[in-house]
């Protein structure tokens, strides 16, 4: 079972958009920026970023997950 992936810091810049850094779940040494401009979110990773069309990867529905909570 893949570790979880934990939020790591939350911040709102001037512009409203929100951003978050998560940890991976497979590299300590690597983090990913999700982040939520309007109704639309975005994330850093390969595998979000080479996705057409565009779906929410894990890191986004990790993020999804903890606000909901």
């Amino acid at each position: 079972m893949a570790k979880p992936i934990k939020i790591h810091d939350e911040f709102k810049k001037p512009s409203g958009a929100n951003i978050f850094i998560v940890n991976s779940s497979t590299d300590a040494r690597r983090r990913y920026t999700v982040q939520k401009s309007g109704k639309t979110w975005a994330c850093s990773c390969k595998g979000w970023i080479f996705r057409f069309p565009r779906k929410n990867c894990r890191h986004i529905r990790e993020v999804l997950s903890q606000i909901a909570a």
